[in-house]
C-alpha cells in the first residue's frame, strides 16, 4: 500500500522520503533485492528529536511511490540498549542480515560501542522483516594498544563489501570509522570468513583525506569498489556536530588504498551520512540524509524532522566524483513550467546561468532560492545558508521539494533548506538566464483536505 504523510506543514516535503513521524537522520541498509529498493534508516518514531536510535524501514520499485514498513530493529539487547545506530544490510548464504553499531552506555563514554548483526527473513513478496539481534556483540571497540599509537575517541558505523579471497573463497571486508586524538578522523579495515569472526587489518586511512581537512572524527565510512578506481566516502565532525562529507578517491592495491584526491562529496554542510549500494544496470545509487535548520522547539512541535535526499547516481570520471539525479526521477515530471506563473514548491528545473545572470524561485516576493552566476561557478542562497558551486558549464539541475534544494552543475552538488510559508511559489531569470522546468507529482498521497494553496 502507497505511504502517505501528513503535508499540511508547507516545509514538509512530498517527493523526498520523510519517515511518517518522529526524527529521520542516516540512511542505512541500503540495497537494492527482488524489484525494490530498501531503505532502513535512523529512526526515533517517538518525537521528532535525536534520541534513542530504532531502524525505520521503507521500500519502493523506483522512487515514486513508497511502502512503510514495521521497524526493522529496536534496542533490546545488553549490547544496543542505548540505541542501534548506523549500519548496513548485506546477505550471507541468502539471508538479509542488518550490521549495527549498538550503544550500551546512556552517555556514549569511549568504549561502549560494538558491532551486532540481526539476521532476518525474505518474504514471498520481496519484503525483509523478522530481523533479531544476535545476543553477543561479534566486534567490539578495540582494546587499548589494539591500533598502535592510536587513542580512539570514537569508532562507529560498520559499513560491509565481499571480497575474493586468495583461496578463491569470499571474504568480508568491515570499515569502520574512528576519531583519534592524535590524527583526527580516519578509518579502520576488518576482514572475517563470516559475519561473526573478525580480525584488524589495520587503518585503511587516517588523518589524511587527499587535501582535504579530515576533522576530528568519521562516520558512516564507506570504501567502494569501482574496478579501477575506488571511493572512500566519509562524513566529518568537528566540535561535536556534522562538518559535511568527504569523497577520496584512488586505487585499491589488494586491501590498501592510494589516494588520488579528495574533495567535498557536497558543496553543503547540510547533507551528511550517505550511503552507496549496486542498483539495477550496474549502477551506484547514494542516499544522504538532508539535516534540518529549524530550531529544535519547531521540528519538535511540528512531529516530523529530517529527510533523505534524491538518489543519486554516481561514478568516477577523470579522476573526480560524479553525480547525477537517478534517472528514475525524470517518471515524477508532471507539466511544463514558465516563469511567472503561480506553481507548487515541487519543482525540477534545468537552468542556463551565465556569468551575471540570476534566477529566483520567491514566495510573496521574498526569495526562497537565488542563484547567481559568476565566471566558472554559482552561488547559491536560501534563508540559512549561502554556498558557492563550480560550475564552468554554466548548466544546472534544481530540484525543489518544500524547504529541499537540491542543486547539481558539472557532476557535483549542493543540498540546502529553505523556509517556504505554504507550496506555491513564482520563478524569474534575469541577466540572460533561461530555465526550463516541469511540476513534479508527489511520492506520498496527502492528508484528506490537504492541496496546492497558500495557507490561511
Amino acid at each position: 500500500m502507497s505511504a502517505s504523510r501528513d503535508l499540511s506543514d508547507p516545509q514538509r516535503p512530498s517527493w523526498h522520503f520523510t519517515a511518517p513521524r518522529g526524527w529521520l537522520n542516516d540512511p542505512v541498509g541500503l540495497g537494492h533485492h527482488g524489484g525494490w529498493h530498501h531503505v532502513f534508516y535512523q529512526y526515533n518514531p517517538h518525537a521528532a528529536c535525536w534520541s534513542m536510535m530504532h531502524w525505520g524501514q521503507a521500500r519502493t520499485r523506483d522512487f515514486t511511490s513508497w511502502e512503510d514498513a514495521p521497524l526493522a530493529l529496536l534496542p533490546g539487547t545488553p549490547h544496543d540498549r542505548e540505541g542501534c545506530w548506523s549500519g548496513s544490510l548485506v546477505y550471507e548464504g541468502g539471508v538479509p542480515t542488518l550490521v549495527y553499531t549498538g550503544v550500551s552506555d546512556p552517555t556514549h563514554q569511549a568504549g561502549s560501542a560494538s558491532v551486532n548483526v540481526a539476521p532476518g527473513v525474505e518474504g514471498p513478496d520481496g519484503s525483509l522483516h523478522g530481523f533479531r539481534a544476535h545476543p553477543q556483540a561479534v566486534l567490539r571497540w578495540p582494546r587499548s594498544g589494539e591500533v598502535p599509537g592510536l587513542t580512539l575517541t570514537a569508532w562507529r558505523d560498520p559499513t560491509l563489501r565481499r571480497v575474493e579471497g586468495e583461496d578463491g573463497r569470499g571474504e568480508w571486508r568491515l570499515v569502520v570509522g574512528i576519531g583519534t586524538e592524535e590524527r583526527g578522523g580516519g578509518a579502520l579495515l576488518y576482514a572475517g570468513e563470516d559475519l561473526r569472526t573478525w580480525r584488524l587489518l589495520g587503518a585503511l586511512l587516517l588523518g589524511e583525506a587527499g587535501g582535504e581537512d579530515p576533522g576530528e572524527v568519521w562516520e558512516c565510512a564507506q570504501l567502494l569498489d569501482l574496478g579501477e578506481a575506488a571511493m572512500l566516502i566519509a562524513s566529518r565532525m568537528r566540535g561535536g556536530g556534522p562538518d559535511g562529507t568527504l569523497a577520496v578517491t584512488g586505487t585499491l592495491r589488494g586491501d590498501a588504498f592510494e589516494v588520488t584526491r579528495g574533495e567535498p562529496l557536497d558543496h553543503s554542510p547540510l547533507f551528511y551520512a550517505p550511503q552507496a549500494y549496486r542498483a539495477p544496470g550496474e549502477r551506484l545509487l547514494l542516499i544522504g540524509w538532508v539535516r534540518e535548520v529549524r530550531p529544535a522547539d519547531i521540528q519538535l512541535a511540528s512531529g516530523w524532522s529530517g529527510a533523505l535526499s534524491v538518489p543519486r547516481e554516481i561514478e568516477v570520471r577523470e579522476g573526480r566524483v560524479w553525480q547525477t539525479p537517478a534517472r528514475e526521477l525524470l517518471t515524477l515530471r508532471e507539466r511544463a513550467v514558465c516563469p511567472g506563473e503561480l506553481l507548487p514548491t515541487r519543482l525540477d528545473l534545468d537552468l542556463r546561468l551565465p556569468g551575471g545572470g540570476s534566477f529566483v524561485i520567491e514566495q510573496d516576493g521574498h526569495p526562497l532560492v537565488r542563484l547567481e552566476g559568476n565566471d566558472g561557478e554559482v552561488s547559491i542562497l536560501t534563508s540559512s545558508h549561502v554556498v558557492t558551486l563550480p560550475s564552468p558549464g554554466a548548466s544546472l539541475r534544481l530540484l525543489l521539494d518544500a524547504s529541499v534544494v537540491e542543486v547539481f552543475a558539472d557532476g557535483r552538488s549542493a543540498t540546502l533548506r529553505t523556509a517556504p510559508e505554504h507550496r506555491l511559489c513564482t520563478l524569474t531569470a534575469s541577466g540572460g538566464a533561461t530555465c526550463r522546468g516541469w511540476t513534479l507529482s508527489p511520492a506520498f498521497s496527502q492528508t484528506p483536505g490537504e492541496s496546492d494553496r497558500p495557507a490561511d
